[in-house]
């Protein structure tokens, strides 16, 4: 029963340091639906207080926009925006019009909650171009605080009239642990001219903490079995005693 024990102790330990599950993680105002305009409109932010639970840096306007036909973006449909971009508006910097010019969207909200060491996290972002554009490069981050980045960024552009799945992985190490995790997202103008910038769908998951299994090494009762040489005196006797 203990043997069996064993077996099974091992076998539960492995398999449950290999089986988390990915958990997602609620980004306040994820798809910059609020606050809530007409179709074919847009509102723009006047100051670096940007769409709810979203700040933003260096650009030269920044606002929520919902474009309500397909002028703007190939794919959508009147009130919806194309995959991967979801629901009816997105976010929107204008970065100034010089070459290796930036604007940055920060996240605000308090909804991420602080690393947890050993915890993998993948960041998501759908990014846009729009028709008539020379897309931006594009840059996300995670954040552990102001100005410090952790990580590898993910980077890349968008096909004219389409949105992009951007994603970055990282890993929490010791010293992230119990940092307020954050969000960057970042735009660079590739030309000298206007360059706006699309943001949509932030999705935020953790995956862990990842836990190496563990080798239980409980000890063992091992019945002692009589040698061959000690059966054989024992039959022996026996057939003695039948004689």
């Amino acid at each position: 029963m203990k043997l069996a024990s064993f077996f099974f102790l091992s076998i539960f330990c492995t398999q449950s340091a290999n089986s988390a599950e990915p958990v997602n993680i609620p980004v306040q105002n994820a798809s910059f639906e609020d606050p809530g305009i007409a179709m074919k409109s847009h509102e723009e932010q006047t100051s670096q207080v940007g769409p709810e639970g979203w700040t933003w840096v260096n650009a030269l306007r920044a606002a929520v926009d919902n474009p309500g036909d397909a002028n703007i973006f190939d794919g959508g449909q009147e009130g919806q925006l194309p995959a991967p971009a979801t629901g009816m508006q997105f976010a929107y910097l204008n970065v100034p019009p010089k070459k290796g010019r930036t604007a940055d969207l920060l996240y605000a909200g308090k909804s991420l909650g602080k690393f947890v060491a050993g915890t993998k996290y993948v960041l998501t972002v759908s990014v846009g171009n729009r028709k008539g554009f020379v897309s931006p490069t594009y840059w996300i981050s995670l954040s552990g605080g102001k100005d410090i980045l952790l990580g590898p960024s993910a980077s890349g552009t968008a096909p004219e009239g389409s949105f992009v799945d951007l994603s970055v992985t990282y890993t929490a190490t010791s010293e992230d642990d119990n940092r307020v995790i954050g969000i960057q997202l970042k735009a660079e103008n590739n030309t000298d001219k206007f360059c706006p910038s699309s943001f949509d769908n932030v999705r935020l998951r953790a995956i862990g903490p990842i836990v190496s299994p563990k080798t239980f090494s409980p000890t063992l009762e091992i019945p002692k079995f009589p040698q061959l040489q000690d059966i054989k005196e024992l039959q022996d006797k026996l057939d003695e005693q039948q004689k």
